[in-house]
């Protein structure tokens, strides 16, 4: 199913979460600012779409490399790495987001785990405290979803991960935390006979009965509003060869839609038929685009003209088989305006979002893995924040002066 990920093996000696040190250069596209109205997030309403729940106030990024932060005070782990996935939710209650990954010591030793936010959103512990009712070991995060499955307004996560240690035999998991009213969560991993590997995902309501769904490994999984989920088996997403999903109603007809992406087929939307999606659903297929390889997509609404827009990020693409040559892991986000009856595909509009191939400094090998949009500095306007894993000089963009402006967050 799709593309591997990039598996990161050296020993892990640094985390970092914002601030601001540094800042340079710009674009010459003028935007007007994406307000967000938001000052301190403390808890904040659960939406279905998993989409809608990522803002947080800070922004999970880490790397290798001693040389990539200029400030830095914490360890929170002195060997291993990261899952590629993350969400954010205030599990202590403190007022304050903490940060839900699954922490590797090793390709065999992982599990689930919250770090804990100790006031000022730069320093994070480990939680001596298990906030789950059952054992995450094994449980891996390449995607986490945040959304609430049994519709009781307390958020739940689900944990979708890749297992790649069987080479050709690849597997993963589908795990369902659910939470539960004294803070802790049940652990519900759904059984995954066919070895999929479920390498990313999306939350919603797609049916129409009030209960989240989820599209992930190419299926459309429909909840039962207990924190179970059933494949679809006569319908599935393959023809359409996504690595990404999300689940949004795009149109605002009052029906989320599905936006698929893979790197060997441009950025799709199916329409949702009032609870029905199969093939003869309306289907939307965005222009092409320079880089190919994608890792992550975004809907907002870019322009402020009502309408949502959907931001890209992939890395370039088009290595030769067991290349690892960093020109092809190059990044770049792109913007496609929603313009009613089409959408206008822009490369130029975040130029200086590339990253990857020493670009931004001589420890830049990879490019961007994951981004949100999220008001990281609680001026009222959002940035655009890389997440997870980082070995450039920067790990965002920040609108100065009506253009987008490279930016490190520390």
């Amino acid at each position: 199913m799709g593309v591997s990920r990039r598996m990161l093996s050296i020993d892990m000696n640094k985390i970092l979460l914002v601030t601001f040190v540094l800042l340079t250069g710009c674009d010459d596209v003028i935007l007007n600012p994406i307000n967000t109205n938001i000052n301190t997030i403390k808890e904040q309403k659960v939406y279905k779409e998993s989409t809608l729940n990522q803002r947080s106030g800070i922004a999970f990024t880490w790397g290798y490399h001693d040389s990539y932060y200029p400030v830095f005070n914490d360890r929170l782990d002195s060997h291993g790495h990261y899952g590629n996935g993350q969400s954010y939710h205030d599990v202590n209650r403190d007022g304050h987001q903490d940060i839900l990954v699954s922490s590797h010591k090793n390709d065999s030793d992982f599990e689930l785990v919250w770090y804990l936010n100790i006031g000022d959103n730069k320093h994070f512990s480990r939680s001596e405290k298990s906030y789950f009712n059952q054992s995450t070991k094994g449980i891996n995060s390449h995607k986490i979803l945040k959304t609430d499955v049994n519709n009781d307004n307390i958020a739940d996560f689900i944990a979708l991960g890749v297992d790649e240690r069987i080479q050709g035999n690849y597997t993963g998991n589908f795990t369902i935390l659910i939470g539960k009213s004294n803070g802790t969560y049940d652990v519900n991993n759904i059984p995954n006979p066919n070895r999929y590997w479920f390498h990313n995902g999306a939350a919603g309501d797609i049916n129409g009965d009030g209960n989240v769904d989820v599209i992930t490994a190419m299926f459309v999984w429909y909840g039962d509003g207990r924190g179970n989920f059933l494949k679809r088996e006569d319908f599935n997403l393959e023809k359409y060869r996504p690595l990404v999903y999300e689940i949004i109603d795009m149109d605002k007809d009052g029906w989320n839609d599905i936006i698929l992406r893979g790197p060997l087929k441009e950025t799709t939307i199916i329409y949702n038929n009032k609870g029905t999606i199969d093939d003869s659903n309306r289907t939307y297929t965005l222009p092409p685009t320079t880089y190919k390889a994608v890792m992550d997509i975004e809907i907002i609404d870019f322009d402020r003209d009502g309408s949502l827009d959907i931001l890209e990020l992939a890395q370039l693409g088009g290595n030769p088989p067991d290349s690892n040559d960093p020109k092809y892991f190059v990044s770049k986000i792109t913007v496609y305006f929603n313009r009613g009856s089409h959408f206008e595909v822009r490369e130029d509009i975040l130029n200086q979002s590339i990253d990857g191939n020493a670009i931004n400094g001589n420890t830049d090998i990879y490019g961007w893995s994951v981004f949100k949009f999220d008001d990281i500095d609680n001026d009222g306007i959002d940035e655009i924040l890389s997440e997870n894993y980082q070995d450039g000089i920067y790990n965002g963009l920040k609108l100065i002066n009506g253009k987008w402006t490279k930016f490190t967050f520390n």
